[in-house]
């Protein structure tokens, strides 16, 4: 069995994930247990089903920790996301100690204390091998830090760190699977910058294509591949975001935006207006 549901190939997979964990699901550290602690000699793990969500990432040391039946050997160099009810087994050799950090959290909605499922194909695998532990080694550790303060701010960058520290988690999840989230297309991105940089500016399929020295077909291909979505809506969904703005924060009137954005009828922008955002534009300037 996969160790993760999420296809991080799927178009549109990195945008589901930011508005779930913008609009849904917020991680927070709970008040259960964290710590950086250097394991005794005699030490052996085999915890009741966890309640919560625990980074736990050996640092130090070796042995083995077995998760819901498969078994990976300890290296330093891997982070463990253990989840809500796995069973959980681990022990190392007492000549060469376990240190440990590990910090329980779960998904809170955003704004409240309570606690939300995530889809398991919106989590990453359990077991990440990491490219750079020094540095993970120095994050969960500022956590801890953070969390046993006394000072009340103090945990509110903890939890800020903790959901970097998760970020980063899907990014190196996603490179180990092939995918890196960062490698974009330079000649699909040239077009997305010219796009949000003129937003009023109407490119045809064949110009964008051009601009990016691609042929119309690959290019609309690629564009939906890398985006999640198709170019004409990609050049709608900038232009009204950009007259959402100038509603906002100008004094300028429907008729003056929708003239800005190159518009000489007024009912096509309304009515593209509120395909995009569900409302007229005309209440834009009321929020």
């Amino acid at each position: 069995m996969s160790e993760t549901g999420i296809d991080y190939a799927a178009a549109g997979i990195w945008e589901r994930l930011r508005d779930l964990f913008e609009t849904h699901a917020q991680p927070r550290a709970t008040q259960r247990s964290w710590g950086r602690v250097e394991c005794e000699p005699s030490w052996y793990w085999r915890p009741r089903p966890l309640p919560d969500f625990d980074a736990w990432f050996p640092v130090k040391g070796s042995g083995e920790i077995r998760i819901q039946g498969r078994t990976h050997r300890i290296d330093g160099a891997t982070l463990y996301l253990l989840r809500p009810g796995d069973e959980v087994e681990a022990r190392h050799d007492p000549r060469d100690p376990l240190t440990v950090i590990f910090v329980h959290f779960d998904f809170f909605r955003p704004g409240s204390r309570e606690s939300v499922a995530v889809p398991p194909d919106c989590l990453p695998s359990r077991a990440i091998p990491l490219s750079d532990p020094a540095r993970l080694d120095v994050q969960l550790t500022q956590v801890v830090r953070l969390l046993r303060s006394d000072v009340r701010l103090d945990r509110i960058e903890a939890n800020h760190l903790l959901a970097r520290v998760l970020i980063e988690a899907y990014y190196q999840d996603a490179r180990n699977q092939g995918r890196d989230p960062s490698q974009r297309d330079p000649r699909i991105a040239r077009v997305i910058e010219h796009v949000r940089t003129r937003p009023s500016q109407r490119l045809s399929l064949e110009e964008a294509a051009r601009l990016a020295g691609l042929s119309p077909s690959y290019f609309s291909r690629a564009f939906s591949r890398q985006t999640g979505e198709s170019f004409r809506r990609f050049q709608l969904q900038v232009r009204m975001e950009r007259a959402h703005q100038l509603l906002q924060e100008t004094g300028m009137s429907v008729g003056d935006v929708a003239a800005a954005l190159g518009y000489g009828d007024l009912f096509l922008f309304s009515r593209q207006f509120r395909q995009v955002f569900g409302m007229p534009p005309s209440h834009a300037r009321r929020l």
